[in-house]
């Protein structure tokens, strides 16, 4: 396992907010693909006055954006374009990172730890994740993540309120810094292999 480190590295100690309002603000930054899902999702929140969604990108969020006006959902937003510096803005702004991708149809999408994750990480924000994924497997004893069953409909947005309203800032902390002693290992087991592989390629 190599992670993103350059994340990881780059920790500020910064935590999202920690006092519990509607509507809870639920954030995706990143190229926004998968539109048939995420349209699906947004059925889920749309107009549940319990949370705001935003969709920070480009990629296929125009279609994403025209079903939501369509279905005339007023807690869904669109921002397009950012850059790179604009995400610790985004994090101040968010209480949930939206980091669900649906791996049926691609099962790289199952097997990845997406970006986003090392983003929470970073800022100590929790994570909504697809249940089945690898990360949902990788971080599931930290207690920083809730795991997404699509398939639940809107059940799954009480399901998402209750676990929000319940969590600990400081368990998420704790979690987090947990995580975060486990990410360092891996990379230092990978850099080790790595290294051995490379001295035995060199002494053959």
């Amino acid at each position: 396992m190599a992670h993103n480190t350059q994340k990881v590295d780059n920790y500020m100690n910064y935590h999202a907010n920690r006092i519990k309002h509607d509507p809870i603000r639920i954030s995706f930054w990143g190229m926004v693909r998968q539109p048939e899902f995420n349209c699906r999702l947004c059925d889920i929140f749309g107009n549940d006055e319990r949370f705001f969604i935003s969709y920070h990108g480009e990629g296929e969020s125009n279609q994403i954006k025209k079903y939501c006006e369509a279905k005339k959902y007023k807690n869904i937003q669109f921002t397009g374009r950012y850059s790179h510096k604009e995400i610790c803005g985004f994090a101040e702004k968010t209480d949930i990172i939206h980091c669900i991708y649906e791996f049926e149809k691609d099962v790289k999408m199952k097997t990845a730890l997406q970006v986003k994750l090392y983003d929470g990480m970073k800022y100590h924000i929790p994570l909504l994740l697809h249940a089945g994924s690898y990360s949902a497997e990788y971080v599931k004893n930290f207690g920083v993540a809730f795991d997404v069953v699509p398939l639940k409909g809107k059940k799954v947005a009480d399901e998402v309120y209750q676990w929000y309203q319940e969590l600990n800032p400081d368990d998420i902390d704790a979690g987090y810094e947990r995580m975060m002693e486990m990410v360092h290992k891996d990379d230092d087991f990978f850099r080790d292999r790595l290294l051995h592989f490379v001295r035995n390629e060199n002494d053959i």
